[in-house]
């Protein structure tokens, strides 16, 4: 089961209680804490402290829960501490507790030693925590596609081209932003300072699927080994950085990436245009290899297919044929891992659960 967390996402709050600068620390022990009771998320360190305040030495217990080394964080730490045996597993009755806490990977408490006894002697510690994993990667994050189709107008709007060599192939002006753009086929031209009327298809559904409206407005004669639908391997092609950093110091030409989609969308030569059959060639190398799965997830880009339908009053009916795409970010929401109950492994179990306890040696 995924929980979603809600809050900020600050992974490394550290709740301190009056911390001095001048400390020393001995007597230190570790524990390993787990979750679920064998999932080993990280430890508890217990040790003692003395510290100089107003010219007198105060000695500290001091307990650290620390889950640094795994995708853990904390949301509640109870802490048991006591010359006295505790007699049930009730973390909401542990005489210290930080509740609310904000997914942190690390908690302090320091206690007074003179709090808890009058002279050196044995104490018996307890320390649980209510931790949730933080996922990581694509399954972090759940892409909300539907959200970027609806960015998109739903009737026709107008659009007009720019050419502009220094940042993208071209340019397509809209209602909604500009943003370069890529021919998306050959079947015909798409002509300069035109303004169309255009509709626009985001390439993927809400589940991620192709949009097939927006994969049959492509050319379908690929003269590539490809499998699967050009709509997967355009995004895959879309989020390299052949595609980000062309034309600003990178290897690959405008001209290297527009023939690139071109083959995978309509079989052109390798080579038209005078584009670089080495760098054409690695292009398509590399999206035939891994696009056929591409899903664009949170932080990627997705493309958008623009089908113009009328040119400007006056225009050349004919310079309507042309599909374009540009791209998008995708935003989605944050998925959390399970959350768990978490104990430090103590020597003496509770008589109920699965949590346990300790002693530790004063001196």
């Amino acid at each position: 089961m995924r929980t979603i967390l809600k809050g900020s996402s600050a992974l490394f709050a550290v709740a301190l209680l009056g911390l001095s600068t001048r400390s020393l620390a001995y007597n230190r022990i570790e524990k390993p804490l787990y979750a679920g009771q064998h999932i080993l998320i990280g430890k508890l360190v217990v040790e003692q402290i003395k510290k100089t305040e107003s010219n007198r030495t105060v000695k500290y217990l001091r307990v650290t829960y620390d889950t640094t080394g795994s995708d853990w964080v904390m949301t509640t730490t109870h802490l048991y501490v006591s010359k006295n045996k505790p007699t049930r597993a009730a973390p909401g009755r542990f005489p210290f507790k930080h509740e609310g806490l904000d997914n942190v990977k690390i908690d302090v408490y320091e206690i007074p030693l003179s709090t808890l006894l009058c002279s050196n002697q044995e104490l018996y510690i307890a320390a649980h925590a209510d931790v949730c994993e933080i996922l990581t990667g694509s399954s972090a994050c759940t892409p909300d596609f539907a959200s970027a189709a609806a960015s998109l107008p739903s009737v026709l709007s107008n659009m007009t081209v720019s050419w502009n060599y220094v940042n993208s192939y071209f340019d397509v002006h809209t209602t909604f932003g500009t943003f370069p753009a890529w021919c998306l086929d050959y079947d015909g031209p798409i002509g300069i300072v035109e303004t169309y009327g255009t509709v626009y298809h985001l390439s993927v559904l809400s589940d991620g699927s192709v949009n097939p409206i927006a994969e049959a407005l492509l050319g379908s004669q690929s003269a590539t080994a490809m499998s699967g639908s050009p709509i997967n391997h355009l995004n895959y092609l879309m989020n390299r950085p052949y595609v980000r950093d062309c034309g600003n110091g990178g290897p690959y030409s405008f001209v290297d990436i527009q023939v690139a989609i071109w083959v995978l969308t309509n079989g052109l030569s390798p080579s038209a245009y005078g584009a670089s059959l080495a760098n054409v060639t690695a292009i398509l190398n590399d999206v035939i290899a891994n696009g056929a799965g591409f899903v664009p997830s949170c932080g990627d880009l997705v493309l958008v297919v623009g089908d113009p339908q009328t040119p400007s009053p006056g225009g050349n009916p004919q310079l309507h044929n042309q599909h374009f795409g540009f791209v998008i970010p995708v935003t989605g929401t944050t998925v959390q891992g399970d959350c768990e109950t978490a104990w430090a492994k103590g020597t003496v179990p509770f008589s109920t659960g699965w949590g346990s306890y300790f002693k530790y040696n004063v001196w």
